[in-house]
């Protein structure tokens, strides 16, 4: 078994990361503003990332064995997405 996306959804996390900072930042450039969405961003993403991975399970052909064949590279791409994404969010600041 290998690994096969984990790229895409580190990448995705940091893109995705970047543009929720982004949009933090420029709410925050509004005076007298606070506006945390940090955790809420997290959970939506995780959810997203849940999304996705059971559509690769149904676009594989929904097999028996799947969590035995691509258990470990599901685990590793939903820790990679949601790792990458939250340490971005971590190092703006918005969580």
């Amino acid at each position: 078994m290998k690994l096969t996306n984990t790229w895409k959804h580190i990448a995705v996390g940091i893109i995705c990361g970047i543009i929720v900072s982004a949009i933090r930042f420029l709410i925050l450039l509004i005076p007298n503003t606070n506006f945390e969405i940090g955790w809420f961003t997290v959970f939506s993403f995780a959810l997203g990332c849940c999304f996705w991975e059971y559509w690769q399970y149904v676009a594989f052909g929904s097999k028996r064995y799947y969590w035995q064949m691509r258990g470990l590279d599901t685990i590793a791409d939903f820790i990679a997405g949601n790792g990458s994404f939250m340490l971005v969010l971590w190092a703006f600041g918005a969580i």
